[in-house]
């Protein structure tokens, strides 16, 4: 891949847009989410676990970043010290771990249905009022944090050629 194909990172683009939307967001993980599944993941508000589930950003490995918003969606999340553990330090963090890091929201035996579940109990509120929260709880993800994400990827993808 081109460098200017970094700057366009078309997955950070759609995960941005689902992160966006006006309405709540739930992501059931079932086995492994990694890479573009973790930050696929990071982009929905909400996230519900199996008991197997694991995630993990194994791109540095490979001379690449987590650019479709894992850098900046994960350490927003985490924080930065537990995020440098994953993306640099090559952790999988676990289900269990992932609840006590506040990367799961609940651990479920089946994920899919617990979410189901929980988006019809969502549902029922106000949704004018689950839309300003939403936009006042994500008002700090920065457009620029996102950019840099792209450029520092653009940049390794020049150094490969």
């Amino acid at each position: 891949a081109a460098w200017s194909d970094a700057l366009e990172l078309r997955s950070q683009r759609v995960f941005t847009t689902l992160a966006r939307l006006p309405v709540i967001t739930i992501a059931a993980v079932q086995g492994a989410a990694v890479a573009g599944g973790f930050e696929l993941a990071l982009a929905c508000d909400l996230r519900v676990v199996g008991p197997r589930a694991r995630f993990w950003l194994p791109e540095t490995a490979i001379g690449i970043l987590p650019a479709a918003g894992g850098t900046t969606r994960l350490s927003r999340l985490v924080g930065p010290s537990r995020a440098k553990e994953v993306i640099l330090g090559g952790r999988q963090v676990d289900a269990e771990t992932a609840l006590a890091w506040g990367i799961a929201h609940r651990i479920a035996d089946d994920p899919f249905v617990e979410a189901r579940s929980w988006a019809l109990e969502i549902a029922k509120r106000d949704h004018v009022a689950l839309r300003r929260a939403k936009e006042r709880l994500d008002a700090d993800e920065s457009d620029l944090s996102l950019l840099g994400e792209r450029v520092a990827e653009a940049g390794l993808y020049h150094r490969r050629r």
